[in-house]
Order: C-alpha cells, then sequence, then structure tokens
C-alpha cells in the first residue's frame, strides 16, 4: 500500500507542474479515493507491471483476471497516458 500512495503522490506532485491541466488534475484528483479502494480490494489478485527502466518515476500498470476470464484486465493511471491521435 506504501509503494501505491508514493507513486500517486509522486503523480499527483508532477502534474501539478503542467499548470495548464490544474483543472482536470482536481477533478480526477475526487475519484482517487474510489481507485485506491478499489485496488486495495483486489490487492491478493493484482499482478503489478513497470516499465523497462525499473525507475521510481515510471508508470506502473495493474492486471486482474475477472471471473472466468482466460486473459487478464490492464489498469492504467488516466493522467499518465500520453494520447497519440493517429
Amino acid at each position: 500500500m506504501r509503494v501505491l500512495m508514493t507513486r500517486l503522490s509522486r503523480l499527483l506532485t508532477s502534474l501539478t507542474h503542467l499548470g495548464s491541466r490544474s483543472n482536470l488534475l482536481l477533478t480526477r484528483s475526487c475519484n482517487i479515493e474510489g481507485a485506491t479502494k478499489f485496488l486495495l480490494s483486489k490487492i491478493k489478485e493484482l499482478q503489478f507491471f513497470v516499465g523497462e527502466s525499473m525507475h521510481d518515476d515510471g508508470c506502473l500498470v495493474f492486471a486482474y483476471y475477472k471471473d472466468g476470464a482466460a486473459d487478464p484486465t490492464f489498469l492504467y493511471f488516466a493522467l499518465a497516458l500520453k494520447e497519440v491521435k493517429c
């Protein structure tokens, strides 16, 4: 749990430096409690993935299997993703 909270606080700190997305940050930060409760309820089922660099500032990805599913469901922090339009 300490690792999760550390990553969330680092993500929020890095996003506050962006400035232009501060309104988005405020609306998304209200949902952090719900997401944290969901992740903690599934902590024994979760698999954790990090980037190739294994750096602390890198993205953290969670995976779990829904009931009866053969393929995992991956969970990403939406604010940590870069949007690419094709």
